[in-house]
């Protein structure tokens, strides 16, 4: 046990006189001493080594010693002109004044009496409180007052006090125990074999050196189906090696047993042993094995414990199964009682809840389940045991008090006579929120169907013109979009013609022309979609555009009419009136919608045009058929299928590549020329068109002679002979390797736009941008069929973060992973500003440097392909497909997909940011609100800054938040505030940070904020050091008052290195901003105070000038004040000197019965080594070690310290030689040897002035007759 001792250092003392006005004692003259006994008097007052006070009759302080301001840690005008019960504990303030009045009423006596002081630090005192009046001041009382610190007094009698009361009890508990030990041996042989004879349990003892069977009960020769063996055993006619033979036909595995007993016949083996023995009849038995030793440890034997555990195995195998079915559920799952406790939950109820098993198994369901109050759980309780199984909705609340609505099922169970109730709930949030998106959806889908309906019958009339159809389309497009303004133009080259159009415009008529970039639908064909504009007027670049300037056309929306893969022209509906709102979804599909029914009404008419020219063409085509075949690379075969021989028209050599006159010979042949996934396909066909008579039309691969890989289309008939059997086939084969893969291209690309869409519109049904990511790269990987894809998030320095990622099972997880590769953005991050996609087949051949190469087999890559992600004009980051198994070719249709989701990734995270940013604004001004709030409600600079720092912290989720002052004249950073996340981070709060060779100081003193996004970066000693102790990000932002620097507001994120936003910049500088001006504020209020307490000086000095005519007085009562003040050390070192020779004569017992305890609670340590739970609890919170080593030089330094007042004591009493006033022989040596005792502190070197060494050169003086008192007074 520490013990805090502190010490008050002895400065030079100056006492603080008070300057309240004396009256003027009546004939003073005769009472005041000689000028040089006065001086003495002083000197020895300012000497003395005490907490010294003079009041007057009301208790205010009129003079304080030096010892005792250092002492109480006050500087002298906090406590002169004070009351000196300011000081007292709260208990003693009223006691102190009582005291004081009792002084006052016995003027000759001296008043004690024990108190508590507070120090000016906090730290609550014991002292003893002497008072007595000074002689001849009743008319105006002065009192004197002195402490004594008697903390360590105090402390030590109420330690000793409890460790009486401790070992008083520690004995009478072990004598108590002792005598239940002894009082419970006497029965517990007589119970023993009571409670073994009935126990399940088998007994079995052994001697040791006779191997003669001391006990055993019935139980044990039924385990072992020895029972006809008991008798002989009890008369004691068979020894322990006489049963064994009898029981080795039951054990499984006897080959084992020596191996197995070895153990047990170790005689140095003091170890419980346990062992299972499985048996040939299918039971199991656990054996107990431990010796028996005597009081001296001797080893006597051994006892044997058997239990047959056959049905205890299968139980807790049936409870172990049940256990772990029910912790493997998926779902959230709780045992109930009646009374809604619950007794039991899974893990993933504990995940869903956010609590742990510990936590949820003291609850009840109601505190989980908010709709299931106890009257609600004792009304549903009667209903779900009637029904046995009852599926409600209701909800859940989490932890942190989310809210889940779920499904829960509850099941009633009753077991042993007890009713119980399993609930297995389902999270329905996903459910609930896609019920409501589909009634939100069939809102739009009755509007959209409405629209559809329009469309429909605009598709089923008949019209006699295109001018006719184009009319009614655009009237009709006008009213679905509510825009005045309807054209159907037709484009060609960059001319931009009316075909029609529905307006109020006169200008606009069908036949005028414009060139097309001065027209809105210049985008439509750039871009070959549908482009929408809600207010033209709005968008900075297009203010200027042409149409908006004449027409003062501002909603428009337009898309193209696609004619036979062509953009023929553009439908498009337009308004001077802005939308107030964006184009909906359902808007674009019904004008795309008309764009191509109006492209296919055109189509089918050009179609029926170019029929009628086919029709005319068709002789002209039969007569070039030959040449078409041949064109088209396609010829005849002839397979004789009894000879097996195969003939080839010329035609059909490019088809299999080969050259005339040396085509297959047989059908052995061309089955080698097929691919050979392909070729049991081709032969079951040809199979079923021989044997069967089906079709025989089939599209299969083949290998030309140079190993490309070609399509062939084939189609043929098999010939038969009068009696219906097989003899030829004929047929025809072309390459169609353009079809499949022009069929292969489109494939591929309705696989990209479905993907695409589906990407697109979950970003227009989410702002979740982690969703949206996650989903994404999921379905990318799938449809790519890779071993992962992420989405990598560049920071300021190009490195990054892994921030997405799906990866095949097979593969490690780089999700959160931190990336700094130098490699790369010295050689590989150039292009990727670019807009340039990097491919990759295989990393080894790619001719990347070493350092890349490493990096990526850490992530296992061989192939990879990489798109660039923009946010705006910047890279925000990379769309990376991972190749892990082996190297990739990548097909260009896959480039051009991601590519293309790059794109949609972009638009999600610009959606995403903005949303973000307007809840961080509005979160931003919510914060700044409460944080002026709270620094406006006080003037308090530690309220102001204690407030500012917690709010920050909390907002920002920040790590450790501070406010440092800047002390120019130490050229020093004092941290005067923090804030701190965890109690476990290191405290900072009275840090000081040096300004002298320190840069970021530098930065703060010229306003300029800091932002070090990893503190390791630090190069310079001082900041590199305190970046060991606070790693992560640091933000420092300058307090200033105009245009001088105060201090600064500093953050730091410990986690790891981090990239200060905008957001929170801007933010933190609002925060200072405020701060600042509370600073200013609280700095003008200090001013006004000042200047108060200035104006009163003044006036004090004024004051004084009136009074000095009256200062000889008062400096003679002063006089006479100081005589009885040496009166009063005088009486007081009397009244000391009792209680410590009291205490000295008393520490050397306290010394002997100290270690007489100690020497006791050795002995009781040695026969008792293991105390009780409780006792040894007590041990350590004591620490007893420490206090029987500490305790016998605490008793030292005390006789040291009484040694030491005896002293001082003597000292004073020689000094003042109160009782020996008159004439007298004395000890001139003793004298001085006195003064130099009290005079020890001001010999000693203090600041500047250098030490005083005394040298006593004595002689041999007889006693000399003089007045002791005040020679004394004149050594001083």
């Amino acid at each position: 046990m520490s013990s805090h001792r502190e010490t008050a250092s002895l400065r030079e003392s100056q006492p603080i006189n008070s300057n309240r006005t004396q009256s003027q004692p009546k004939q003073a003259e005769s009472l005041y001493k000689s000028r040089t006994e006065l001086d003495g008097l002083k000197m020895f007052y300012e000497s003395l080594p005490c907490i010294c006070f003079a009041l007057n009759s009301t208790g205010v302080v009129l003079v304080v010693s030096q010892f005792g301001i250092a002492y109480l840690g006050y500087d002298a005008l906090e406590l002169v002109h004070q009351p000196v019960s300011q000081i007292f504990y709260w208990d003693d303030k009223i006691n102190c004044q009582i005291k004081l009045t009792e002084v006052q009423q016995q003027p000759t006596q001296i008043t004690q009496w024990e108190a508590q002081i507070i120090r000016k630090n906090g730290d609550i005192k014991w002292i003893r409180a002497s008072a007595r009046m000074v002689n001849e001041t009743e008319s105006d009382p002065i009192i004197n007052l002195v402490f004594e610190d008697i903390t360590v007094q105090k402390e030590t009698e109420e330690t000793l006090q409890k460790r009486e009361m401790q070992f008083q009890f520690t004995f009478e508990q072990a004598k108590e125990k002792l005598e239940q030990a002894l009082q419970e041996r006497r029965w517990q042989e007589a119970l023993l074999r009571s409670m073994t004879g009935a126990s399940p349990l088998a007994f079995y003892v052994v001697e040791n050196s006779t191997d003669t069977i001391l006990y055993f009960n019935h139980r044990f020769c039924e385990i072992w189906g020895i029972e006809s063996l008991e008798e002989r055993m009890q008369r004691g006619e068979l020894k322990n090696n006489d049963i064994i033979p009898h029981c080795l036909p039951l054990i499984t595995k006897v080959t084992v047993l020596p191996e197995l007993f070895k153990p047990w016949q170790d005689e140095q083996n003091r170890a419980v042993i346990e062992e299972e023995i499985p048996c040939t009849d299918g039971r199991t038995i656990r054996y107990f094995f431990t010796p028996i030793r005597d009081e001296c440890d001797r080893y006597l034997g051994h006892l044997y414990i058997c239990e047959d555990i056959t049905e205890r195995k299968r139980i807790e195998h049936a409870l172990n199964l049940a256990n772990f079915s029910f912790e493997c559920f998926a779902m959230p799952a709780v045992w109930l009682n009646k009374a809604g406790n619950i007794l039991g939950v899974n893990e993933a109820a504990c995940q869903s809840l956010g609590y742990s098993r510990d936590a949820l198994h003291s609850m009840y369901f109601y505190e989980i389940a908010p709709d299931f109050s106890t009257d609600t759980w004792v009304e549903h309780w009667p209903i779900i045991k009637q029904q046995k199984t009852l599926t409600l909705l209701s909800r859940y609340r989490c932890k942190d008090g989310k809210i889940i609505p779920i499904e829960i099922t509850f099941n009633y169970l009753e077991f042993e006579g007890e009713e119980y109730n399993f609930a297995f709930s389902r999270d329905i949030t996903e459910r609930l929120q896609a019920e409501a998106e589909l009634f939100h959806q069939s809102l739009a889908l009755a509007n959209f169907s409405l629209n559809l309906k329009q469309l429909h019958r605009l598709n089923t009339a008949k019209y006699n013109n295109f001018e006719e159809l184009f009319s009614e389309y655009l009237k009709t497009g006008c009213e679905i979009l509510k825009l005045p303004i309807g054209i159907v133009s037709e484009i060609k080259g960059q001319c931009y013609s009316i075909r029609s159009v529905q307006s109020d415009f006169d200008v606009l008529v069908p036949g005028l022309e414009f060139e097309l970039k001065d027209t809105y639908c210049a985008a439509v064909i750039e871009h070959r979609k549908t482009i929408t504009y809600n207010h033209v007027g709005a968008i900075e670049s297009k203010r200027g555009h042409s149409v908006y300037q004449t027409l003062k056309l501002k909603a428009y929306i337009g898309t193209p009419i696609i004619v036979n893969q062509q953009i023929y022209g553009t439908l498009n509906f337009s308004s001077t009136q802005a939308k107030p709102s964006d184009f909906e979804a359902d808007e674009r599909e019904i004008i795309e919608l008309m764009a191509q029914t109006i492209g296919s009404f055109i189509t089918a008419h050009q179609a029926e045009m170019e029929r009628h020219q086919a029709e005319a063409a068709l002789q002209e085509s039969a007569s070039r058929l030959k040449l078409a075949l041949e064109a088209a690379q396609m010829g005849t075969w002839d397979w004789n299928i009894r000879t097996n021989e195969v003939v080839y028209s010329d035609e059909l050599g490019p088809v299999f590549g080969l050259p005339r006159g040396t085509y297959h010979p047989n059908y052995e042949a061309f089955l080698n020329s097929v691919y050979p996934e392909d070729r049991e396909y081709v032969k079951e066909a040809l199979t079923r068109a021989v044997e069967e008579g089906a079709d025989y039309g089939i599209e299969f691969r083949i290998i030309l002679p140079d190993e490309t890989l070609h399509w062939v289309g084939t189609k043929g008939q098999v010939y038969r002979d009068e009696t219906g059997k097989p003899i030829r086939m004929i047929g025809v084969a072309k390459d169609i390797t353009p079809r499949k893969q022009a069929e292969e291209r489109l494939r591929q690309k309705l696989l990209r736009e479905q993907l695409v869409g589906a990407i697109a519109q979950r970003i227009r049904q989410s702002l979740k941008l982690e969703n949206i990511l996650t989903e994404t790269v999921a379905q990318i990987r799938q449809v790519l069929q890779t071993d992962r894809v992420v989405i990598f998030r560049f920071e300021p320095d190009w490195s990054g973060t892994v921030v997405v990622e799906s990866v095949d099972e097979r593969w490690c997880s780089i999700l959160q992973t931190h990336l700094h590769d130098p490699c790369f953005k010295e050689s590989y991050i150039l292009p990727y500003p670019q807009g340039q996609v990097k491919a990759i087949e295989d990393i080894y051949t790619a001719n990347l440097t070493p350092c890349h190469i490493n990096l990526l087999e850490t992530f296992q890559v061989r192939a990879k392909l990489v798109v660039p992600i923009f946010k705006g004009e910047q890279l925000w980051g990379m769309l990376i497909a991972h190749h892990c198994s082996a190297p990739r070719q990548w097909q260009d249709f896959e480039i051009e997909m991601l590519s293309s989701l790059s794109s949609q990734v972009e638009i999600a995270i610009q959606q995403s940011q903005l949303y973000e940013k307007a809840k961080s604004l509005l979160l931003r001004e919510q914060a700044l609100n409460q944080v002026s709030q709270a620094i406006r409600s006080s003037l308090n600079l530690n309220t102001i800054f204690s407030t500012a720092v917690c709010e920050i912290g909390k907002l920002l989720d920040i790590d450790h938040v501070q406010i440092v002052h800047y002390l120019p004249e130490q050229k020093l950073w004092l941290n005067v505030s923090e804030y701190r996340k965890s109690p476990d981070l290191p405290p900072t709060l009275g840090l000081k940070i040096p300004d002298e060779n320190n840069p970021i100081a530098q930065q703060i003193k010229k306003l300029e904020i800091v932002k070090i996004h990893d503190a390791e970066s630090c190069e310079d000693p001082i900041n590199k050091d305190f970046a060991q102790t606070f790693p992560g990000a640091w933000l420092l932002v300058p307090l200033h008052i105009n245009s001088l620097v105060w201090g600064s507001l500093s953050l730091v994120k410990n986690t790891r290195p981090y990239h200060w936003s905008d957001f929170e910049v801007e933010f933190i500088c609002s925060i200072a901003n405020q701060i600042a001006i509370a600073i200013q504020q609280a700095e003008l209020y200090e001013q006004s105070r000042t200047a108060t307490a200035k104006a009163l000086t003044q006036a004090h000095q004024l004051e004084q000038t009136l009074q000095t005519l009256q200062k000889a007085q008062a400096q003679l009562v002063q006089s006479e004040k100081m005589s009885s003040l040496g009166q009063l050390v005088a009486g007081v070192a009397h009244e000391i000197n009792n209680p410590v020779n009291f205490i000295y004569g008393n520490l050397a017992h306290a010394s002997e019965y100290a270690q007489d305890l100690l020497s006791l609670l050795q002995i009781y340590q040695h026969h008792y080594p293991n105390p009780q739970p409780e006792i040894q609890s007590k041990i350590e919170a004591i620490e007893l070690d420490f206090l029987i080593t500490d305790l016998p030089k605490l008793l030292a330094s005390m006789k040291i310290g009484a040694e030491r007042i005896c002293a001082i004591v003597s000292s004073l009493r020689n000094f003042s030689r109160l009782a020996q006033s008159d004439l007298k022989a004395v000890d001139i040596h003793e004298g001085i040897d006195s003064t130099l005792t009290l005079l020890q502190n001001r010999l000693k070197a203090q600041g500047k002035n250098p030490g005083i060494q005394v040298i006593k050169e004595y002689g041999n003086l007889p006693a000399i007759e003089c007045y002791a008192g005040q020679l004394n007074q004149v050594f001083m």
